[in-house]
């Protein structure tokens, strides 16, 4: 009687390997953990105009759609990005709803690869000369008023 030879299964190259995060989850998990810090730091910096501040990722998808990263800032649009290149403002700015009195201002945080870390370079505002005129027309309503008193 002949025996058969067994063959072994051949192995799973995943299971030989550590498993790596993929750089788009890693992109993607930064860039949310960037919007969450800002929105702390909107509620810290201005609690009363900011106080119900969130990302629109968890209250509005129609907001988030838009170009618009978070929700209740009465007066300003914000877009989040966290990126080692430039982010196109000149294409990202013109792409956001322009209504009226509201401001849009991407909040940019430059980073820079270094051996298997990202290091944060600077965080930065990016606005329309319209938009930072609109603010400093609001700041002159306000010191009139303060004036006033």
């Amino acid at each position: 009687m002949k025996t058969k030879k067994l063959t072994p299964l051949p192995q799973s190259p995943n299971l030989e390997k550590p498993v790596k995060k993929s750089m788009g989850k890693r992109n993607r998990s930064a860039g949310h953990g960037f919007e969450r810090q800002i929105v702390i730091e909107l509620k810290n910096v201005w609690p009363a105009k900011f106080h119900e501040c969130c990302t629109s990722r968890s209250e509005s998808k129609r907001t988030d759609d838009k170009g618009i990263d978070f929700c209740y800032t009465p007066g300003y649009q914000f877009q989040a990005k966290n990126t080692k290149d430039v982010p196109k403002y000149w294409e990202l700015l013109p792409g956001m709803p322009q209504a009226g009195p509201i401001v849009n201002i991407i909040l940019h945080k430059k980073t820079k690869k270094s051996n298997s870390k990202f290091i944060s370079q600077g965080e930065y505002a990016i606005m329309t000369k319209e938009d930072l005129y609109k603010i400093f027309q609001r700041l002159q309503a306000v010191e009139v008023l303060s004036a006033k008193e």
